[in-house]
Formats: C-alpha cells, sequence, structure tokens
C-alpha cells in the first residue's frame, strides 16, 4: 500500500527514536492499527492525534500522553 508524505514522516521519526509501533501507540494513547494505518496512509489523524504522536515520539514512553476527560 502506498504511504502518504505524512505516514512516511511519523515512521521516519519513529525509527529514528527506535520506537515500535507498539511503543508509540501506548506512548500516544492510540492503538497500534490506528498507528499503522496512519503510517501506510490508509487513515488520516486527527489534530489530537497527530499531536499526541509528535509528542510521544519526542519522548517516548517517559512522557505518556493521556487524554483529559472534560
Amino acid at each position: 500500500m502506498a504511504t502518504s508524505p505524512l505516514g512516511r514522516r511519523i515512521a521516519a521519526l519513529r525509527a529514528a527514536r527506535r520506537m515500535t509501533q507498539l511503543q508509540l501507540a501506548a506512548a500516544a494513547n492510540a492503538s497500534v492499527s490506528a498507528i499503522r494505518k496512519i503510517e501506510q496512509g490508509s487513515r488520516s489523524p486527527s489534530d489530537t492525534v497527530l499531536s499526541a504522536i509528535i509528542v510521544a515520539s519526542a519522548y517516548g514512553s517517559a512522557f505518556p500522553v493521556t487524554r483529559s476527560r472534560h
């Protein structure tokens, strides 16, 4: 399956941080399936998920992203 430019960048950032999709998903409070589909380009992340992926890939599991419930 063809990847999107955003999906390729997320996969490259994750790989550079030596994170698995499972680790990124856990740190970003997302499912592994969502991470996989985003990287493959078959799904676009919401702004919230994209922000969580960016923070999680920058800090890894040392700073897991949690969603507040209002």
